[in-house]
C-alpha cells in the first residue's frame, strides 16, 4: 500500500484541523484593527474575533491571499499592539487567520496581559457556531 506524502496533512484547510494541533489556545477577542500589506502599503480596517499568543483571526471587507505579510495594529481599551503577521488562511465567511512573526518581549507582554483578562479558550465546537 502506498502512503500519501506527508505534506498532504499540512494542506488541510484550517476548519479541518483539530484544536490539539494548535500551539496556543484561542480566546474570543473583539477589537478594532488596522491592517497594512507590507508589499503594497495598502491599509484597511478590520476587526478581530479570536486571539492567541501565536496569532489572531480578523474579518475584513477584502480577501487577503495566503502567504501575504502584514502589519496589524490592534486597539482595545486604550491599549495598542502593533505586530508583523503572515496570512495562514483566508476564508470569506470564516475570516483570515494570521500568525504573528517574531514578537518582541514587550509585544508578548501586552498579549499575555490581554489574554489573562479573558475567560476560557474557545473550543472547535464554539468556533463553528459563530
Amino acid at each position: 500500500m502506498i502512503k500519501p506524502p506527508a505534506r498532504s496533512v499540512l494542506k488541510k484547510p484550517a476548519k479541518d484541523r483539530d484544536k490539539s494541533s494548535r500551539r496556543h489556545p484561542r480566546y474570543m477577542f473583539l477589537a478594532a484593527a488596522e491592517v497594512t500589506e507590507l508589499t503594497s502599503g495598502d491599509s484597511f480596517a478590520a476587526r478581530t474575533s479570536e486571539l492567541s499568543l501565536g496569532g489572531c483571526r480578523v474579518h475584513t471587507l477584502r480577501e487577503i491571499p495566503e502567504g501575504v505579510n502584514l502589519k496589524i495594529r490592534l486597539c482595545r481599551d486604550d491599549h495598542f499592539l502593533e505586530v508583523t503577521a503572515k496570512v495562514v488562511y483566508s476564508q470569506s465567511i470564516a475570516g483570515t487567520g494570521l500568525a504573528f512573526v517574531q514578537l518582541t518581549q514587550q509585544q508578548q507582554s501586552v498579549l499575555e496581559e490581554w489574554l489573562a483578562g479573558l475567560t476560557t479558550p474557545r473550543s472547535a465546537a464554539d468556533r463553528t457556531k459563530s
